[in-house]
């Protein structure tokens, strides 16, 4: 058995890029959900509506008066190339229609 590949140097590199975007302002974090509208949003993938579930019952039960906008109230906003333009495009009127105090926006994979 040969050892000469415990030998060698390798160059090792860092998996990350150059930072491009500065980071921007974040809106305030609220302080309680209570007699808050929330939104939820997101494409229909990898089980979110049974995540959102478990969100809503347990901020129910936690802080009591909030109100959660049904993901259904925004559509599904996943496509192929063009669909997916025009679903964006109706995702952005309706969450412009709606009044809410904060979202949820989930993505599956």
């Amino acid at each position: 058995m040969s050892n000469t590949s415990r030998d060698q140097d390798f160059a090792v590199l860092a998996p990350l890029g150059a930072r491009i975007q500065q980071a921007g302002v974040l809106a305030p974090r609220l302080s309680t959900l209570t007699g808050k509208r929330v939104a939820f949003v997101f494409d229909y993938a990898f089980r979110g509506d049974e995540m959102f579930a478990a969100f809503t019952n347990a901020a129910r039960e936690r802080f009591g008066d909030v109100t959660f906008l049904d993901p259904d109230t925004f559509g599904n906003f996943h496509g192929p190339a063009e669909e997916g333009r025009q679903a964006m495009e109706r995702l952005a009127k309706s969450l412009e229609d709606e009044e809410f105090d904060a979202a949820i926006v989930g993505v599956g994979a």
